[in-house]
């Protein structure tokens, strides 16, 4: 591939959900494992920095970035073991990377393929799922991917992981550590039920399936509601979903917590208690309770029926997103102890 290939000064403004201005030095979408390798050999050889971007709904973007932005944009859905061989009810399903998550789960409901139900609506293509280990609902990524094909940068080979391999964690995995800038995720390969077995712990869907009949269709559509019904559409506000992460803390901090909430609201605190014995408790809540919900902040704006997701409707660049941010994490900070860490990472 020839430098020519690329866009130049190109303006990527529209390919992040958060709405930041933000140009490309150079930029590519690539739509096969071919012109993925050729590109990231093109900017090698030209000693291009290399910035791989998804859907954009978990990034930051800075108003230049300079060296190419990489989109892998390989498409592509493939049934790869017949029902009944990879086990009782199970069947493998090979998604490539540029494929997008929300309508990857009704291709999978519409073949009678079950586990993803609970994952409806959230954002990006499925490349990413694995870097965030994505979940909602009571259900991760975790909990269904069996495999992820990835290319190595450095070398140039592709390799396959395990779920076991990729260290997935609460929105985490080795591609956010280990293999930051150096893994291209190309593929995934998940392991679906063609047997539905509902998933309503998550308290939102128990409340709601608590005396109805319960479908993996009518876990889609509830949780299809439930989203649209607090989490403000990026296309109509810019925003890219929540915007951190749910603090995890030890049992000290939470009974201090807990105490503090019943003396100040006389509620209790809604938690999550982890197999370690560490507690998770609702970035949003400690949002809320510490009033900023609804909040305009460097024109930035917390939104009214989701504090976990701050809004951008200005469109305003990415140091008044940061300084929003920081106004927040300061704030939770000096009111509980805790601090909230980002969930968006930035490009370049």
């Amino acid at each position: 591939m020839l430098l020519s290939h690329f866009k130049h000064q190109f303006d990527i403004s529209h390919l992040n959900t958060m709405g930041m201005p933000c140009r490309a030095e150079h930029f590519i979408a690539a739509n096969n494992e071919t012109e993925l390798e050729s590109a990231i050999k093109t900017a090698q050889q030209h000693h291009l920095a290399l910035h791989i971007l998804g859907g954009g709904s978990n990034v930051l973007c800075p108003p230049y970035i300079h060296g190419l932005v990489l989109v892998p944009a390989l498409k592509g859905i493939e049934v790869k073991s017949e029902v009944g061989k990879a086990g009782a009810h199970e069947v493998l399903v090979t998604v490539n990377a540029g494929e997008n998550w929300h309508k990857l789960v009704i291709w999978s409901l519409a073949n009678g393929y079950f586990g993803l139900e609970n994952l409806a609506l959230i954002p990006g293509c499925v490349g990413a799922a694995p870097i965030q280990n994505i979940g909602a609902y009571g259900v991760e990524l975790a909990d269904v991917l069996d495999t992820v094909k990835w290319l190595d940068c450095n070398t140039g080979l592709y390799h396959t992981f395990s779920a076991a391999q990729c260290e997935l964690a609460y929105r985490d995995s080795i591609f956010k550590r280990t293999l930051k800038g150096r893994a291209v995720i190309t593929q995934i390969t998940l392991r679906l039920s063609t047997q539905a077995c509902p998933i309503i712990h998550y308290k939102p869907l128990a409340d709601h399936f608590k005396s109805k009949p319960v479908s993996a269709q009518l876990i889609f559509e509830e949780v299809c509601k439930q989203r649209n019904s607090k989490l403000p559409n990026p296309q109509q506000i810019p925003n890219s979903g929540s915007f951190f992460k749910n603090p995890i803390i030890d049992a000290r901090t939470f009974e201090q917590l807990s105490a503090l909430a019943r003396d100040k609201w006389a509620c209790e605190v809604p938690h999550y208690l982890q197999p370690d014995g560490t507690i998770k408790i609702p970035a949003a809540w400690l949002i809320d309770k510490a009033e900023l919900k609804g909040a305009d902040i460097e024109g930035l704006k917390v939104h009214d029926r989701q504090a976990l997701v701050l809004t951008n409707p200005n469109k305003k660049p990415l140091n008044a997103v940061l300084d929003a941010s920081d106004f927040i994490t300061s704030t939770i900070r000096q009111r509980f102890g805790i601090t909230l860490e980002r969930e968006p990472q930035i490009l370049g």
